[in-house]
């Protein structure tokens, strides 16, 4: 399997992820074209200057990443986008919360018994 790496920013606490590195792993040929297409709000894409020489790169916030990869119609974007409204919004959408590797979860007001949890 290849392994990609994403290029992070952190601002006030805040992941910002390298947009270029991201469509490398979504197999994407041009970010420019990408991000374009994904109609980020501006809020969502900012570019930062690493001190290297040429143009500043850009980057996405959380809500741009998603929106990145929701928007992608390539095949290795599949897998995470499978994931995300198969099992993330389900769970989200029947128990209020979502915790990775945990097949039930609860939410403190519903009183639903949460089963083979793991401490």
């Amino acid at each position: 399997m290849d392994t990609h790496k994403v290029r992070t920013v952190l601002q006030e606490g805040v992941p910002w992820f390298h947009a270029a590195d991201v469509c490398k792993v979504l197999a994407i040929k041009n970010a420019t074209v990408a991000l374009k297409q994904a109609s980020l709000e501006p809020e969502d894409k900012r570019s930062y200057s690493l001190g290297l020489p040429g143009k500043a790169p850009m980057f996405v916030n959380e809500t741009g990443l998603y929106l990145l990869v929701m928007n992608s119609r390539k095949p290795s974007s599949r897998p995470f986008q499978r994931w995300v409204t198969g099992v993330v919004l389900p769970t989200l959408r029947k128990t209020g919360a979502y915790v990775m590797g945990e097949e039930k979860v609860t939410r403190p007001d519903l009183k639903v018994e949460q089963e083979g949890s793991q401490s």
